[in-house]
Formats: structure tokens, C-alpha cells, sequence
């Protein structure tokens, strides 16, 4: 079997694993050592979605012929974290001008900063579950007492009210949301993703 890890061939050898899954596992235990975690799997030319997985790691090593694993190290998250952060900040600046946006016919540009939010929040689902992959002390990794994901989680209450909002076309009830409820937590995730 032919093994890449960023795009450079290993020398692998087989020793008692039977399955892909075995193969994946140690690989994975070899770049934890290094600081760093597998993101994708391809195989065939195909990257293989997170459904496809479970199927493919019970897969015999003698069935697949390649296997092209894509890495990211501490650095890189902490650099991505850092990144969101900025954007995040700049994204809840925007939330809080939502009611004034409305107040004054931008409703098409107001709806665009809700889209980008959305967008960054989906980005920033993906990121979060590595921060302890990047040294960071359990400790630090709280956002007003919670961890990132329970935070996170604390806005999706406001989400699906704001978007009850835009389908009765209740601006008054968007902006409040926005400004009042969405933005602070927002900011708040900045903050601690520009901190760690």
C-alpha cells in the first residue's frame, strides 16, 4: 500500500494490521506525537466524507492501494484560531449596526452580515474541536466558564429566533437579536480565540 502524508510518501510496514482502520489508527498516534492531527483521507483519488469512514476503515489492507492523509499541526490551528478571531470581531461590530441597517432601508445589507456570520460560525465548528490539539491548557480553554462547544451551543436558541424573525419580516425583533443577544457572544468568542 502506498501511504502520503501531506503529499510525501512514507515507508510503512505492515505489522499486524488487517484493516485500514488499524493502519489510520496508528498513523494518527504517530502525528499526535508530532503535534499534529489527520483532517482528511483520500483514497482513489477520492477524499472520503466523514459518512464514508466507518466503511472504509473496516476495509482489508490488502483491498486498498493508496492512501493520501492530509495533517494539521498546533501552529497551523492556534493560526486559524487566531484568524477567526479577527474576523469574528469585525463580524460582531457588524451585528451590532443590524438595527440601524433596518431602521434605514439596508435590509439586503444587514441580511449579507447575517449570511457572513452564519458562514464563519459553520468555519468555526470545524476549528474549535482542535484547540486542545494545540497545547493550550484545559484551563484556558473556556469562554465565560464553558467550553467552546457548550458557548457555541448557547447561541442557537437566538439562531432559530432570528430566523422565525426574517420570515415574519420583524426587524425590530432581527436588530434586538443581533445586537442584543448574538453580538456580545460573538464578540466574547473573539476575544478568547485572539487570547489563546
Amino acid at each position: 500500500m502506498e501511504i502520503r502524508i501531506d503529499g510525501n510518501n512514507i515507508d510503512f510496514k505492515l505489522e499486524n494490521e488487517k484493516t485500514v482502520g488499524e493502519i489510520l489508527g496508528q498513523l494518527e498516534k504517530a502525528c499526535e506525537k508530532d503535534g499534529m492531527t489527520i483532517t482528511s483521507v483520500k483514497s482513489g483519488g477520492k477524499v472520503l466524507s466523514p459518512e464514508e469512514l466507518d466503511a472504509f476503515f473496516v476495509q482489508k489492507t490488502e483491498n486498498v492501494h493508496d492512501l493520501d492523509i492530509e495533517t494539521i499541526s498546533g501552529k497551523e490551528i492556534l493560526e486559524i484560531a487566531k484568524d477567526a478571531g479577527g474576523m469574528l470581531s469585525e463580524i460582531a461590530g457588524r451585528l451590532e449596526n443590524i438595527p440601524v441597517l433596518l431602521q434605514t432601508g439596508k435590509e439586503h445589507e444587514a441580511m449579507k452580515n447575517l449570511e457572513h456570520f452564519s458562514s464563519e460560525m459553520q468555519k468555526l465548528k470545524n476549528i474549535l474541536p482542535l484547540l486542545p490539539l494545540a497545547g493550550i491548557n484545559e484551563e484556558k480553554l473556556l469562554i465565560e466558564g464553558l467550553n467552546p462547544g457548550e458557548f457555541t451551543a448557547s447561541l442557537f436558541p437566538f439562531l432559530t429566533e432570528i430566523t422565525e424573525a426574517i420570515e415574519q419580516n420583524d426587524t425590530v425583533t432581527i436588530g434586538d437579536i443581533a445586537e442584543y443577544e448574538i453580538a456580545p457572544r460573538v464578540d466574547a468568542i473573539a476575544k478568547f480565540l485572539a487570547e489563546i
